[in-house]
């Protein structure tokens, strides 16, 4: 595999016209790199992973609900989900933008 380096930033104003919100950067047998983008008071539509999940807050505010229990994220932010976890994002007044990682067949 070559090295890459990608700016979550740039990205996400690259594609910040698409509909989507789950931008794949890499795609690997054990390994997903991507970008997540909600716009300002977006739905954050995502369901439970069956594989542990990081983000990490690259731009914006908002609050993520782990379970049932909220929490502020901000630039820096960085979140672990376990899997089976239910998660979204919510309460963003402006672009939030993460960087995330997911290890597929990492359940345990």
């Amino acid at each position: 595999m070559n090295e890459r380096v990608w700016d979550a930033s740039k990205v996400a104003e690259t594609i910040s016209h698409s509909p989507q919100q789950f931008h794949r950067l890499l795609t690997q047998p054990d390994l997903v790199v991507g970008v997540l983008c909600i716009k300002p008071g977006g739905l954050d539509l995502q369901g439970t992973h069956a594989q542990d999940e990081v983000y990490a807050c690259v731009g914006g505010r908002g609050v993520v609900r782990l379970g049932d229990v909220d929490h502020a994220v901000g630039p820096g932010s960085v979140i672990f989900v376990p899997a089976g976890m239910p998660h979204r994002f919510h309460g963003n007044k402006e672009l939030l933008t993460l960087a995330y990682v997911l290890v597929p067949g990492s359940a345990g």
